[in-house]
């Protein structure tokens, strides 16, 4: 099962920057019913180097460019897609959601998810051009 809600990068005050690497972010997530936090998530299928590790540093600073150049705007400029076992546990690794990240609206998603800009696959494609770091799937 999935889940499909509306996210914008956390406030200020909250965290520097909503990029931890190039493939773990944290967004403020809107459940519904006033149930709004924030929450770190993995990128799905998206396998970066580690900060430190050759390309870290490069892998991060294109997720950041991508996170402010769709998020920079007011409202809850992306949807955030997470998944669920079939039992409905949350799909977590180290404490983070696995997720899909995109620019628009969760019934944008629903409904045109393969032409929406998605922070994955904008990873990803970067990630293979450079296999001397791995190539960004599956490590």
């Amino acid at each position: 099962m999935r889940w499909i809600f509306p996210a914008r990068t956390p406030d200020p005050r909250d965290t520097e920057h909503p990029v931890h690497d190039g493939d773990t972010l944290t967004l403020t997530l809107d459940r519904g019913y006033n149930d709004r936090s924030n929450h770190a998530d993995r990128l799905q299928l998206v396998f970066a180097p580690e900060l430190k590790q050759p390309g870290g540093a490069e892998a991060y600073a294109k997720a950041l460019e991508w996170v402010y150049r769709y998020g920079s705007g007011p409202g809850w400029p992306f949807a955030i897609e997470t998944f669920t076992t079939r039992t409905g546990n949350d799909i977590l690794t180290f404490g983070r959601y696995v997720a899909m990240v995109y620019a628009g609206d969760p019934e944008d998603v629903r409904t045109r998810e393969a032409s929406l800009p998605c922070l994955n696959r904008y990873v990803m494609e970067f990630l293979a051009q450079h296999p001397e770091w791995g190539g960004g799937v599956g490590g």
